[in-house]
């Protein structure tokens, strides 16, 4: 076998890993996204429980959001996770929509900065993919929708009404010295 044979089997051997993982991966989000699901549910059933108006009372918006959004953002990737386990496209979608769980939760919570670290953590467990393209979107989608969130609506953001006028760029701003 010579020095070119190796290297094309072990790229083989590499690529066939790689999705392998990647396939894996997938599968390892479409249950996180089940329990996240859950968990967002019980977030707003246990912060947000009712809401009274003339004496009546009412499911909290947040509950409808978690039971409908939640579900909404969980199914499209559970879905391309089982159909289309390693497929690029898969791991985009997966990204950006753990993205948006983070925002979802942030909101429920009431901008919490305690889960403002779910943002971080899913980009911990993005790694696991082992292609650095999936940050693009998942940072993308994180940074509009602190943006505009922040500026529009910040108190499902900042859990305040009136924050600084540069809070919403604290979060996109380059760290180090």
């Amino acid at each position: 076998m010579n020095e070119t044979n190796k290297s094309t089997h072990a790229d083989e051997i590499f690529a066939l890993q790689l999705s392998a993982i990647q396939q894996r991966t997938d599968r390892t989000f479409a249950v996180l996204f089940a329990v996240q699901w859950a968990f967002a549910i019980i977030c707003a059933v246990l912060l947000s429980q009712c809401t009274w108006a003339a004496g009546r009372s009412y499911l909290h918006f947040h509950v409808w959001s978690a039971v409908i959004l939640g579900g909404l953002l969980s199914a499209g990737p559970i879905f391309l996770a089982w159909i289309r386990p390693g497929c690029v496209s898969t791991r985009m979608t997966i990204a950006a929509t753990q993205m948006l769980y983070s925002a979802l939760l942030i909101h429920l919570t009431g901008g919490r900065i305690e889960t403002h670290f779910h943002v971080f953590g899913s980009l911990a467990i993005l790694a696991f993919y082992r292609d650095w393209r999936v940050f693009v979107p998942a940072t993308l989608v994180i940074v509009v929708d602190g943006l505009v969130r922040g500026m529009f609506w910040p108190e499902s953001v900042f859990g305040v009404l009136a924050p600084a006028p540069w809070r919403a760029a604290e979060r996109v701003r380059p760290s180090g010295p």
